[in-house]
């Protein structure tokens, strides 16, 4: 088992080598694109839930009856296939 001051010191060499911000910057990329697509339709769709009465009624039986009886862990297998990376 390493030392702690193995680790860090390597850590400390990937990060200013620069291997480790290229490594992250797709990641984090894709974390706050679909973070940020997420809100762009999220927040506009509560609104109009919460304050329509005839727009939350289709949403709300529509998609509880579509996703409610399946885990959301199921939904990670699907998740990752349908966003293949094309970045190598």
């Amino acid at each position: 088992m390493p030392r702690i001051s193995v680790i860090a010191a390597l850590l400390a060499k990937s990060i200013d080598g620069g291997a480790m911000l290229q490594a992250m910057l797709p990641t984090l990329g894709r974390i706050f694109a679909g973070f940020g697509l997420a809100v762009i339709v999220a927040v506009p769709v509560g609104l109009l839930m919460g304050s329509i009465r005839w727009f939350y009624r289709p949403c709300s039986s529509r998609s509880q009856s579509f996703i409610s009886p399946d885990p959301s862990s199921a939904y990670i297998p699907v998740a990752i296939l349908s966003s293949a990376s094309t970045t190598r």
